[in-house]
């Protein structure tokens, strides 16, 4: 009898998990510490020690729309926030969030790592493609394979003063195409 029932709750769990493990509507959970630790190992793989990196998860409106996150810098006091796409706003398939949470912390560091350079307003859509190139090199090799690059054809992502001495500069939201797979 115990072990009927116990085979039955076994049996539900696993259902359980596997839909949930496939199912797109289904939300991630990233912890809190997991996207710190991504900044930490970017940070330091990015010679950025020297910089006081906070990095939030924040919603979808606190973002302008179609970005899955933005980067405030301050180049005089080497301080600076990133801010990350919340996991509850999401619209991809929950085991792709996290690599792609990572991917915009890897994307907003590349910006600042070139935020001592000369800013031209004009060169705005360059500096995007370049750092999404730069951005899927770095997971690619990282990540091996079975990473999906991310770059894509140039987008319009302003970057401004703010009124602080700080500038600011995001990732758009693309997603990235499913690799085509040539029949043998």
């Amino acid at each position: 009898m115990w072990l009927s029932v116990l085979l039955c709750l076994l049996a539900s769990l696993a259902g359980g998990a596997t839909s949930a493990s496939t199912d797109s509507s289904t939300k991630a959970y990233v912890p809190d510490e997991r996207i710190q630790a991504f900044t930490r190992t970017w940070q330091r793989r990015l010679h950025l020690d020297e910089w006081t990196v906070e990095t939030r998860v924040v919603r979808k409106s606190e973002l302008k729309p179609e970005t899955l996150g933005n980067l405030k810098w301050n180049l005089a006091s080497h301080t600076a926030v990133i801010r990350v796409l919340s996991p509850l706003d999401y619209d991809m398939p929950a085991g792709d969030v996290p690599e792609d949470m990572e991917y915009t912390v890897v994307h907003e560091l590349i910006h600042l790592r070139l935020a001592g350079l000369p800013r031209d307003p004009n060169a705005k859509e360059t500096e995007e493609v370049v750092v999404n190139r730069i951005a899927d090199a770095l997971m690619a090799l990282d990540k091996g394979p079975e990473f999906h690059a991310r770059s894509v054809a140039p987008v319009n992502v302003p970057r401004k003063q703010d009124g602080s001495g700080a500038e600011v500069a995001g990732r758009r939201a693309i997603r990235p195409e499913p690799p085509v797979i040539a029949p043998k």
